[in-house]
């Protein structure tokens, strides 16, 4: 039995390969390496209502729904993406994305039923994304359940129809932009956060967007932006932060907070 906990982070070599596939075997992928992100749909019912909304949304939705690489599987559909940023495994209603500490059953394997997971089709891609919610429903987005150390710092409302297709909104206003980053503060958002300066202004938070044994999130609670050290990239504000907790671009994360402004 081959461990395969090291490959979360490190990429095998083509001989470690070779000779796993010497006899007939059941593989996993390894999500999260190189910002792979799989879309598990739970069943095909799931998984049709997903493809009946890419095309009534169309844009980025339909473009991916008609060129994304995907896997049929014993109960449902596995349907490749890239995104732009690492982003962490979570549990949606009807599906599970599986990102960084994840994996799924690869083409060619067997499930216990004797089921075999197949291509479904032999051009398609890995296309990238800027957002899940590119792809997916904000408000299917919302629903997920934040790392224990992330705190939601005002009720998320269910939304009983997640597979509407939202009208185009407006371009959010400046105003609006000041307000938002006026009213949500960003450590609220880490319940856990300790001061790392003595007046307060900095502290120190575990990163949620990956498998953080040690605080390596620094706030600036003047400025109100976050950074990772670990992870890098430019810092966030609340809105930006927002939006990679769930997945959500710039826009729709404006409008996610303005609706609890």
């Amino acid at each position: 039995m081959i461990a395969w906990s090291k490959y979360q982070s490190v990429q095998p070599s083509k001989q470690e390969i070779l000779s796993w596939f010497i006899c007939p075997a059941n593989y996993g992928v390894v999500t999260g390496y190189n910002r792979l992100v799989v879309i598990d749909f739970d069943n095909f019912g799931e998984y049709a209502r997903w493809q009946i909304w890419c095309m009534k949304r169309g844009g980025i939705a339909g473009f991916v729904n008609s060129i994304a690489y995907r896997v049929r599987t014993f109960r449902g559909v596995h349907v490749y993406i890239r995104l732009p940023k690492d982003d962490r495994s979570r549990k949606l209603p009807g599906m599970d994305i599986k990102g960084q500490g994840g994996y799924v059953v690869g083409p060619g394997s067997v499930h216990p039923s004797g089921t075999v997971y197949i291509e479904m089709g032999k051009l398609w891609s890995i296309p990238p994304v800027e957002a899940l919610s590119d792809v997916l429903p904000t408000e299917l987005l919302t629903s997920a359940v934040l790392p224990l150390h992330v705190a939601t710092p005002f009720k998320l409302a269910a939304n009983p129809n997640l597979w509407v297709s939202p009208n185009p909104t407006k371009a959010p206003s400046a105003g609006l932009i000041a307000k938002l980053r006026k009213q949500f503060k960003i450590e609220d958002f880490f319940p856990d956060a300790k001061p790392s300066s003595k007046d307060g202004r900095w502290m120190m938070a575990c990163c949620p967007f990956h498998d953080d044994q040690h605080a390596s999130l620094w706030l600036d609670t003047e400025r109100q932006i976050c950074n990772c050290y670990s992870c890098g990239g430019l810092p966030m504000d609340v809105i930006n932060l927002f939006g990679r907790l769930y997945g959500l671009d710039n826009k729709e994360a404006i409008r996610e907070l303005a609706k609890r402004a």
